[in-house]
């Protein structure tokens, strides 16, 4: 009869390790998968900024060109507005004159 109690106590004691190890290793499982969503997100954030980097970090032709143009308009403007405060003033001069 003890024999039974014993071999009966040492199959449990078995399965609650067995039970524990699988346990633990699931434990383990989940913080190995945890960790890897965490770098896969830090690697697709990285990359997501040099996608970023790549299209809009340098100067396309086109930004350029585009600048230039924003310039361009500028100085015309300003030389429009010289070129009109001489004239009021040549003429307000020729008035003065006369």
């Amino acid at each position: 009869m003890i024999v039974v109690v014993v071999m009966i106590m040492a199959v449990i004691v078995t399965v609650m390790m067995i039970m524990t190890v699988i346990m633990v290793m699931g434990v383990i499982m989940i913080i190995m998968m945890i960790m890897m969503m965490l770098m896969a997100m830090i690697v697709m954030g990285m990359m997501f900024v040099a996608v970023q980097v790549a299209f809009h970090g340098c100067d396309s032709p086109r930004d350029r060109q585009a600048d230039q143009q924003r310039r361009g308009e500028l100085d015309a403007i300003v030389l429009m507005e010289l070129q009109l405060g001489q004239q009021v003033a040549h003429g307000d001069a020729q008035k003065c004159a006369s």
